[in-house]
């Protein structure tokens, strides 16, 4: 059976990118996107409800790109949905619901800025999250 996880989104960054390295020197990069949608309320007004997606990019996208990244600005990106789980300090599991980011681009803002010097389009080593060791 055929299997698919492709995943689009576009939104405002809700945090700069935090560039981490893991213990064995890989780079991880974060990021949180925030997804506007309206929706009929109990008044049938409609009004915007955010969605907050966390964004992960693994190794040389994550060190590239991680310093374009910024709070406020939109973006454009397509990943694969992943939950990764861990034991806490006191044993109970945790769960993470992430997009692996694999493609990139940066949008101008509505108020027309955001065309600077950065590159418009990245797209990610897709080999890279066998590398990750979390």
């Amino acid at each position: 059976m055929p299997n698919l996880n492709h995943c689009m989104f576009m939104g405002n960054a809700t945090s700069d990118a935090d560039l981490r390295y893991t213990a064995s020197g890989f780079a991880m990069a974060s990021f949180g996107l925030a997804v506007n949608d309206r929706k009929k309320n109990k008044e049938g007004k409609y009004e915007e409800v955010a969605t907050f997606i966390n964004c992960v990019m693994l190794g040389d996208t994550a060190e590239k790109m991680s310093q374009y990244i910024n709070k406020g600005k939109p973006y454009y990106i397509e990943g694969k949905l992943q939950i990764r789980t861990w034991d806490n300090d006191q044993g109970v599991k945790q769960y993470r619901t992430e997009i692996l980011v694999n493609n990139i681009q940066f949008l101008a803002s509505r108020d027309g800025g955001g065309q600077g010097q950065r590159p418009q389009k990245q797209q990610a080593n897709s080999n890279t999250d066998s590398q990750w060791d979390g």
